[in-house]
C-alpha cells in the first residue's frame, strides 16, 4: 500500500508541474505577442475616394499602404482632385488630415501649373499645401525655383521666400 501511494503522490506532483509549465509558456508566448507590434492593415494597388454630401472631395491611389500605430505608410502615392490633376511621390505618410510626400514629389494643377520638390505636406481637410524645402514651379514656359512655398486652395493665395525665376512673356 505504501508503494502505491508513493507513486499516487510523485503523479500528483508530475501533474501539478506539468499545469504550472505550460501556464508559465502560455503567458511568455502572450508577452512576447504583445511585445511585437506587425503591421496592423497592409493594402495592396488600391483606390480610395474622399467623398463629401455632393461630390468626390479627393481620389487617393496607391500600389502599397501600411497602418501602423495610426499612421498609414504608402508607396507610388498619387491624388487627385478638383483643382488637382495629380499630386504624386514615392512615399507618403498619411496622419490625421496630411499627406506627408516624400522622395520625387510632382504635383500638376488642372490650370497646368507644375511643382516638383523632393518634400510636401497637403492638407486634404483645410486644402493647403506646402513644403519647407527647396521646389521648382513651371506654367507655360516660365519657371520659379524657391523655398517655403505655400500654397491656399480656399483662399487662392501663394507664397514662397527666395525665389529666382525665368519668365516667358507672351507676344
Amino acid at each position: 500500500m505504501g508503494i502505491k501511494l508513493e507513486w499516487f503522490f510523485v503523479l500528483v506532483i508530475a501533474i501539478f508541474l506539468s499545469i504550472f509549465f505550460i501556464f508559465d509558456q502560455n503567458k511568455k508566448s502572450i508577452q512576447k505577442a504583445k511585445s511585437f507590434t506587425p503591421k496592423e492593415i497592409e493594402i495592396n494597388n488600391f483606390i480610395a475616394y474622399d467623398i463629401n454630401k455632393s461630390a468626390i472631395k479627393h481620389q487617393i491611389r496607391a500600389k502599397n499602404a501600411i497602418k501602423q500605430n495610426n499612421n498609414w505608410y504608402l508607396k507610388d502615392t498619387n491624388i487627385s482632385s478638383d483643382d488637382i490633376k495629380s499630386l504624386t511621390s514615392k512615399k507618403a505618410i498619411y496622419q490625421g488630415d496630411k499627406f506627408i510626400f516624400l522622395d520625387n514629389v510632382v504635383g500638376i494643377k488642372k490650370d497646368g501649373t507644375i511643382y516638383k520638390s523632393n518634400e510636401a505636406i497637403y492638407n486634404v481637410k483645410t486644402l493647403k499645401f506646402y513644403t519647407n524645402k527647396n521646389f521648382i514651379l513651371e506654367k507655360n514656359g516660365s519657371i520659379v525655383y524657391g523655398k517655403k512655398l505655400f500654397y491656399d486652395k480656399k483662399l487662392k493665395i501663394t507664397k514662397a521666400k527666395d525665389i529666382n525665376s525665368t519668365i516667358k512673356l507672351k507676344k
